[in-house]
């Protein structure tokens, strides 16, 4: 398989194909959500993992905080010692882990702002930018509530 021909759609088009099936949804009663843009959710940080933080461990022992980070190389704060027959935290990871919940400055006056808090954490981390299409469709599903109550009245 050529994989030079695969691409990820341009944001937009995601948006536009997104909002279809939303609609379709509706019609034969099947819920369409993705991970930032719901309207129903309000939050102060992304990413629940991150904010407990999650124990996830690899193959090779490394306790994760973020399940994308199959390799412990970016979200790690611990591992497991067979010396010990216990896993090491390292508190300070932990708290690096925490400050990257933080909301963006960039954030500070979005009016989606609690949908989506800078959006997840590691999508941040490789300088991909979501907040168009969290935007977006997030617009989309209040003025869809906001045309139902004007239906209704």
């Amino acid at each position: 398989m050529n994989m030079s021909h695969i691409s990820e759609p341009r944001q937009a088009e995601f948006v536009d194909y997104c909002i279809q099936a939303k609609e379709l949804g509706q019609k034969l009663g099947i819920e369409i959500r993705t991970s930032a843009a719901n309207h129903r959710r309000l939050v102060v940080s992304f990413c629940g993992a991150m904010s407990i933080p999650s124990f996830t461990v690899t193959t090779k022992g490394i306790v994760t905080t973020c399940e994308r980070d199959s390799e412990g190389v970016d979200y790690s704060y611990g591992k497991f010692s067979y010396e010990l027959g216990d896993f090491v935290l390292n508190e300070r990871r932990i708290e690096d882990n925490r400050v990257l919940l933080e909301m963006p400055q960039k954030c500070h006056d979005c009016f989606c702002k609690w949908h989506c808090v800078g959006d997840c954490p590691d999508v941040r981390n490789i300088n991909y930018d979501r907040c168009y299409v969290n935007r977006r469709l997030i617009q989309y599903e209040l003025e869809s509530i906001l045309n139902k109550e004007e239906t209704r009245g």
